[in-house]
């Protein structure tokens, strides 16, 4: 699992997407901190990160494709699923060599807090709040992208799908109060991926919404497990 981790994640640096992921967030993000940090003399982060949500439905399927979209395109998965490792650790491998990538995009937004801390008074818990549910969110947009990416052979439709689902579960909390059934609320609010990252914002470090970030990734990982060991026996 490490080698194909290490492999995975050298090559998003070995090609546009690693280093796209990482302008890309630190733009937007530099952006809002301009707007509301430096120009509305504020000392939190919670609007920087609050609108840098939105960001995340374009820039995850970037990291999604590189997965096993690309890997079924240039027909490499076949040498994958040939080698001597499991179908969990090519998976978990590359789940975590994206997550790599995405921990470097978060590192580099320190910068903002250190700004911040040299000219201003940031509250310290309310900041590790929000970088742990900034750290869950990506891992669990991340997840959903690559089980995506486990069912196309298309570089442009796993992007398309990837952004679609993503943008449907970010929308949910619109959609919920005209959702009369019970049992279908239950079920959307469950999937209600975006909701629960607000209480991290606000300083609030709940278990019940890390469980269910976790719930989610290990949820989607594994259905990733399947669908490539499906393929792998076809």
């Amino acid at each position: 699992m490490r080698a194909i981790l290490k492999r995975d994640f050298n090559s998003y640096f070995n090609s546009p997407i690693g280093y796209s992921f990482v302008a890309i967030l630190l733009a937007v993000m530099g952006v809002w901190f301009i707007i509301y940090n430096c120009l509305g003399k504020g000392s939190s982060l919670n609007a920087v990160f609050n609108n840098s949500v939105l960001v995340f439905l374009f820039i995850v399927p970037l990291l999604s494709v590189k997965m096993l979209t690309e890997e079924q395109k240039t027909k490499t998965d076949q040498i994958l699923l040939t080698a001597p490792v499991t179908v969990p650790q090519i998976v978990l491998g590359k789940y975590f060599a994206a997550l790599a990538v995405y921990g470097v995009a978060l590192l580099t937004t320190l910068i903002y807090v250190v700004i911040i801390a040299l000219f201003g008074t940031p509250s310290l818990g309310e900041i590790i709040s929000t970088y742990i549910g900034f750290i869950l969110l990506g891992a669990a947009f991340i997840s959903i992208g690559l089980y995506i990416s486990s069912l196309t052979d298309n570089q442009f439709l796993g992007v398309l799908y990837s952004f679609v689902v993503l943008l449907i579960m970010f929308l949910l909390p619109l959609i919920l109060p005209y959702v009369t059934n019970p049992v279908l609320n239950a079920v959307l609010s469950w999937f209600s991926i975006s909701e629960r990252f607000s209480s991290f914002v606000s300083g609030i470090f709940g278990l019940d919404a890390i469980i269910y970030y976790i719930c989610v990734c290990a949820f989607f990982v594994v259905l990733t497990i399947f669908s490539v060991e499906k393929r792998r026996w076809r």
